[in-house]
């Protein structure tokens, strides 16, 4: 992707549920049916994506302390009861259930959830559809879909505005410049995240889900979460990728990100 235009910033984390205590959602435990009762999708491609979430960040009860937040589960600083809906900011030394996590996971792909500050903590599936446009969105396959979430779900919400690149690659719907788009954050905040990278592109490429014949990198993923910001088998939660795009001519390539953040070990 072209990023001579793009003038390179550094923006603070907007993550919107820092400042909740707890805030109902209704129907968590449906919100992925509901996504799916308005829109046209199947299923299978909303388990893509939310594998692929699964993948990329791992499941962790405890919390630990990430960038901005203490997080727990998949990465989220949000814990989400599945009978109630219920949000809850998750605190130190708070352990957070797998039937928690999930339905905060749900959650946060789906839905635009009020909080109780009256904060509107949007969903990441529908903010790439808001940046891409509905149609582009549903016409791309479940990889691209789950690829480009993954990066609204580590860079938040509102990454159409720090990765304007990336976003107007998506919107052409053209596999070949979402992932060259993709690759070109390899070196975002000194390569910590050019595997995740270099996965979600892969996905884009090739049409395969990670775990396929093409994921090459998930052995060297697993590794980098050993670093300061990793944990689970997945690196960087969510809203944690808070530097913008790297101009073009001042940051690495993302395979030269790649082999950086390898010699980090």
């Amino acid at each position: 992707a072209d990023n001579l235009d793009d003038l390179m910033t550094t923006v603070e984390d907007d993550t919107e549920s820092d400042s909740e205590d707890t805030a109902g959602s209704e129907d968590v435990a449906g919100s992925f049916e509901n996504l799916l009762n308005t829109q046209p999708v199947d299923q299978s491609q909303m388990d893509v994506i939310a594998n692929t979430i699964r993948e990329l960040e791992g499941f962790g009860g405890d919390t630990y302390f990430d960038v901005n937040a203490e997080r727990a589960g998949y990465g989220s600083d949000t814990k989400t009861d599945p009978v109630t809906g219920e949000v809850t900011k998750i605190e130190p030394g708070m352990t957070v259930t797998k039937e928690e996590a999930e339905a905060d996971l749900n959650r946060r792909l789906t839905q635009n959830t009020t909080l109780s500050d009256g904060t509107v903590q949007k969903g990441f599936i529908p903010s790439v559809v808001d940046a891409v446009g509905a149609d582009t969105f549903y016409a791309m396959d479940p990889t691209t879909q789950a690829a480009l979430t993954s990066i609204a779900y580590n860079y938040g919400a509102n990454w159409a505005e720090k990765l304007p690149s990336l976003a107007e690659a998506a919107k052409t719907g053209n596999t070949d410049l979402i992932a060259d788009a993709i690759d070109d954050r390899g070196a975002d905040n000194d390569g910590i995240n050019a595997v995740r990278r270099l996965r979600e592109a892969e996905m884009v490429r090739s049409g395969v889900p990670l775990g396929g014949d093409t994921d090459v990198y998930a052995e060297d993923d697993v590794a980098l979460a050993a670093t300061a910001t990793g944990k689970g088998t997945g690196v960087g939660g969510a809203d944690t990728e808070i530097v913008t795009e790297v101009t073009e001519g001042t940051g690495q390539t993302a395979t030269e990100a790649y082999l950086s953040a390898m010699t980090k070990l």
